[in-house]
């Protein structure tokens, strides 16, 4: 009991190792080489209406002058970065400008625990089996997004990355430890498979390689495990080098939309003139003053603990597979070894965006008691990262995105959260850039667009059912 108090007691007195991120102390690879798309099409095309007003486009490394660029971007991370990218793919002579109050991968796309598969929003496999027109469309959205995941790991090898720096291919663990969650797994396996995510059952005798604490069965499925820090700055070097303006420390404060554009004013108080706006700024939305609404959501944070480097003995004892693991609790703890060091995160909670948020400390003692519950050996080991990360997240966990009535200028591309964000926001691209440059309508990106709104309502139907079919599984040992 001493150990865990003086664990408690550190927490409480703001002593643990708080950082933005765990993943900002290590630097991106550089790339051995990378192409742009077309350097004769983004040569500078004859001066426009604004430039000759004096509304400048040479971009300076900050806003320091009135801009105007064909379509602007607030938010640089998986979102915006990737819709950037697909637009300058798509029509390299347009000017495309990022604005990032921060620096890129500030927000979630740098701060999560770097889980990476393709399934649709985790809510809506409380479907009903029975209904196959619902599955088929599940299955269409998951294949969208493992397709576009294909993709990005072929465009980022030509680009000269390594997709190895980046992320693994790696398989997921879903441990039970008692009979409430046994039954929950062996609900959850066979509507894994309905979305195109097939599983392995793996008894109690061949859970103790995965995890050393007492499990009584698991199931298994594939996932790419990243290095999210790495994937930004990455994807951020393709952009600049891609002729796409990306402005760092360029809050954005204010947007207004009109009939033919939009103007955008900067913490700096100079203005932005675009034609086009996609705001990928998730959790941070509310920050700028808007006059479009936008549907409901409400901003997260999820939790992350990273222990300081362990030795193998030490390494051998969490998981001598190595393999990522996690069990369905209330909170949905999940763990990682990566390097030398175990990530473990869990314990969402509403938020209100602020730094108390970052650093929520019965958040963080709730997530370390957890930890020392499955590994009580790790009660003396020392924590060496402890961060935060919200995001954005609507009824089903499913995205908002697409223009906003009334306003045709404006194109939302945020809630990306609810376990499968970052798949889905790295989906940004393909799901906006059809809509961005007015080209041919994109039937699959226009049909995923249909989805994820109409997925929007709470599935009471889906509770209930899932409760009783989890709650008959563990009376009967089966679903």
């Amino acid at each position: 009991m001493s150990n865990r108090r003086s664990a408690d007691s550190r927490l409480v007195d703001n002593r643990l190792p708080f950082k933005t991120s765990h993943w900002f102390s290590e630097d991106a690879p550089d790339p051995k080489a990378s192409r742009a798309f077309s350097s004769e099409e983004s040569a500078k095309t004859e001066a426009t209406r604004e430039e000759r007003e004096g509304w400048s486009k040479e971009k300076p490394r900050k806003p320091d002058r009135n801009l105007y660029c064909d379509i602007a971007i607030v938010g640089a991370g998986f979102a915006g970065l990737s819709a950037a990218l697909e637009i300058k793919c798509r029509n390299p002579k347009l000017d495309v400008s990022i604005f990032e109050a921060q620096h890129a991968g500030f927000g979630a796309s740098g701060r999560n625990a770097g889980w990476l598969m393709g399934l649709p929003p985790l809510l809506w496999l409380l479907e009903d089996t029975e209904n196959e027109k619902r599955w088929e469309e599940i299955r269409f959205v998951s294949r969208n997004i493992e397709s576009n995941l294909r993709e990005l790991k072929t465009f980022l090898k030509e680009q000269g990355y390594s997709p190895d720096q980046i992320w693994q291919p790696s398989r997921h663990h879903l441990v039970a430890r008692n009979a409430l969650e046994e039954a929950t797994i062996r609900w959850a396996a066979p509507r894994f498979a309905k979305a195109g995510y097939p599983t392995e059952q793996i008894s109690a005798a061949r859970t103790g390689d995965i995890v050393s604490y007492p499990a009584r069965s698991a199931i298994a499925y594939e996932i790419d495990t990243i290095h999210p820090f790495h994937l930004v700055r990455s994807l951020k070097a393709i952009c600049e080098r891609n002729a796409i303006n990306i402005y760092e420390d360029a809050a954005i404060q204010s947007v207004k939309s009109g009939h033919t554009q939009v103007e955008l004013k900067t913490s700096a108080g100079y203005m932005v003139r675009a034609a086009k706006l996609i705001l990928a700024t998730n959790a941070y939305t509310d920050r700028i003053e808007r006059n479009f609404p936008i549907p409901e959501a409400k901003p997260k944070h999820t939790y992350m603990l990273a222990t300081n480097p362990l030795d193998d003995a030490t390494l051998d004892r969490i998981s001598r597979s190595r393999a990522p693991f996690g069990d369905p609790a209330l909170s949905f703890y999940i763990g990682r070894l990566h390097g030398r060091s175990l990530l473990f995160n869990g314990v969402d909670r509403d938020s209100a965006v602020r730094e108390e948020d970052d650093r929520h400390v019965r958040s963080f003692m709730k997530l370390e008691r957890a930890l020392f519950k499955r590994f009580p050996f790790l009660d003396s080991t020392s924590i060496g990262s402890a961060w935060a990360g919200a995001y954005l997240q609507t009824g089903t966990e499913a995205p908002i995105v697409g223009t906003v009535p009334g306003h045709p200028n404006v194109i939302l591309s945020i809630g990306y959260g609810g376990g499968s964000g970052v798949g889905t926001a790295l989906m940004s691209g393909k799901l906006t850039a059809d809509l961005a440059t007015e080209d041919r309508m994109d039937s699959d990106a226009e049909r995923m667009r249909t989805l994820f709104a109409s997925g929007m309502r709470w599935p009471i139907g889906g509770f209930l059912r899932a409760g009783l079919s989890i709650l008959k599984g563990m009376i009967s040992g089966s679903i």
